[in-house]
C-alpha cells in the first residue's frame, strides 16, 4: 500500500472512525455506563463495518497504520477522561489544564524547526489560537452534559 493510495487513505479514515466505538467501549468500562444489548450490537457492527473497509486494502500490515488507531484510541481516551474529571472539575479547570499539558508537550518539539514568523503570520496565529480555545471550550461543555 503506497503512502499516497486512496486506498490507504480510505483504510486511515476508517481506522480513525472507530473513536466512537471505542469512547462507547470506554465509557461502559471508565464511566460505569451501562451496555445494553442494543448498544453492542451497534458497537459490533460499526467494527464489523470497518472491517468490511479495511480487508480489501488490510493485506500488508505495516506499522504505520497503527498510528490512526493509536490517534483513536488516545481521542477516545481524552473524551471518556474530560467527561469523567467534569464530575469534579469546572470546564475552565479542563481547558487551562489542557492548554497547559499541550504547552509543555510542544515545548519540546516546537524548536527543532522554528523560524520567526512574519506580523501576518503572527495574526493568523492569535485567530487560530481563539478560535481553537473557543471550539475546545464549546468541546469540553458538550462533554460535561
Amino acid at each position: 500500500m503506497t503512502p499516497g493510495s486512496s486506498r490507504a487513505t480510505a483504510s486511515t479514515i476508517a481506522i480513525a472512525a472507530t473513536s466512537p466505538l471505542i469512547v462507547i467501549a470506554l465509557g461502559v468500562t471508565i464511566l460505569g455506563e451501562r451496555a445494553t444489548a442494543p448498544r453492542l450490537i451497534a458497537i459490533a457492527g460499526g467494527f464489523a463495518g470497518i472491517l468490511l473497509i479495511l480487508q480489501p486494502g488490510f493485506r500488508e500490515r505495516d506499522w504505520p497504520m497503527l498510528l490512526p488507531l493509536v490517534g483513536a484510541l488516545l481521542w477516545a481516551l481524552y473524551q471518556v477522561l474530560t467527561r469523567l474529571v467534569a464530575r469534579e472539575d469546572t470546564t475552565e479547570t479542563s481547558l487551562v489544564w489542557s492548554a497547559l499539558i499541550a504547552c509543555a508537550a510542544t515545548t519540546f518539539i516546537g524548536p527543532i524547526g522554528w523560524r520567526w514568523p512574519t506580523p501576518g503570520a503572527w495574526a493568523l496565529m492569535a485567530v487560530i489560537a481563539l478560535m481553537g480555545a473557543a471550539a475546545h471550550y464549546a468541546l469540553i461543555k458538550a462533554l460535561d452534559y
